[in-house]
Formats: structure tokens, sequence, C-alpha cells
């Protein structure tokens, strides 16, 4: 077994535990706030979806170890997007209607191109989209999100780097943005104090 396995196993085992947690946490209340997670539905769907174009191009550009984050994080997401549904985050507001019509227009990018380093751009762009509405809801409400869910994958992202076999510029952008997009999500958690009452 070599380092970049080993490290690909460690990264990918941290996601799911933090997204099982995440799940849980929708239906148990976290012992230091008393409040539920509330996830952003606009977020979840458009993640389903992205993750799974992401994940395949990025498995594309050759490397399969370090894509175990994804793999897991499309599984994951998907049920969340579901649970969204019923237990989403306030109502469907103008800010995710702009962030949906932004991510269909990059999606079209990933239907016009074939080359592996420019869908995963175009997925990331996708996928930017698709963290506003919940970058946005954790800077008002950081109670509407599992602290300890979103500082494991933080840690996963962060050990990720460790599972690449061979760097490239596809391997740099894909495991920078995560990191960067959890980190500033999981900011919010820690370091903000509620603006407003939850709704």
């Amino acid at each position: 077994m070599n380092i970049p396995l080993i490290f690909g196993i460690a990264a990918t085992a941290m996601i799911l535990f933090s997204q099982l947690y995440e799940i849980r946490s929708i239906f148990v209340a976290d012992t230091r706030t008393g409040q539920k997670t509330r996830p952003s539905r606009s977020t979840f769907w458009i993640w389903a979806v992205v993750q799974a174009m992401m994940t395949a191009s990025y498995i594309a550009t050759g490397e399969i170890v370090s894509a175990g984050v994804g793999v897991a994080y499309t599984a994951t997401i998907l049920i969340i997007a579901i649970l969204s549904i019923r237990y989403g985050y306030g109502k469907w507001e103008k800010l995710d209607t702009v962030c949906t019509i932004g991510a269909i227009g990059t999606i079209a990018l990933w239907i016009a191109f074939r080359d592996p380093f420019i869908v995963l751009i175009a997925s990331i762009i996708t996928d930017a989209f698709g963290c506003i509405p919940t970058i946005k809801k954790v800077w008002e409400d950081p109670t509407s999100e599992s602290r300890l869910a979103w500082s494991w994958t933080v840690v996963a992202c962060v050990v990720n780097f460790g599972a690449v076999s061979v760097w490239s510029g596809a391997s740099i952008v894909y495991l920078s943005y995560l990191l960067l997009v959890n980190t500033i999500i999981a900011s919010g958690i820690w370091f903000v104090k509620p603006k407003r009452v939850r709704r």
C-alpha cells in the first residue's frame, strides 16, 4: 500500500464521517447550540449534479485515489439534497434563483466541451454558484450547520492533498478549490455570531 493510497483512504473516510454526521444533524439537535442542521436547498441540489460532473471530470484527468473524496461527496450530497426538500433552510429566495441560473449556464459549458480540464473548471464554477447560498446562510446563522461535520470536511480536504500520485494543474485547482470553499463555510460556523433569529 503506497502513501497516496493511505492518504486517499483516510480523506475519503473523513468525508464519509463528516457527511453522515451532517445527515444525522438534520434529525438530531447539536448539543452545543440546541439546533438541527437546515441545509440550503439550492446549494445541495446544485451540488448533487455538479459533484457527479466534477468527480467524473477529475477521474478522467487520471487521478483515481484523490477522487475518492469526490465520490463520497456525490453519494452523500444527493441524500442531503433529497432531505432538504423537507428540512431545508427558509424559503427559496432570489439569490437561490440567480445561483441556479448561473449553475445551468456553466453546465452548458460542460456539455459543449469534452476536454477533462475545461470540464473540471466549468464544474468548479458551477459548484461555486451552489456554495453562495450556504455561505450566506452560515454567515447569517452559523447554527444552521453542523460545526463538527464541516470541521472534519476541512481536515479531509487537507489530508486529500497527500493522496495525489502525480501533480497536475487539475489536481492543484480541484483540491485547492475544495479546501478554500469548505474553509470559508467552516469559518462562518466557527467564528460568526448569529445575526438574526432562525426562521
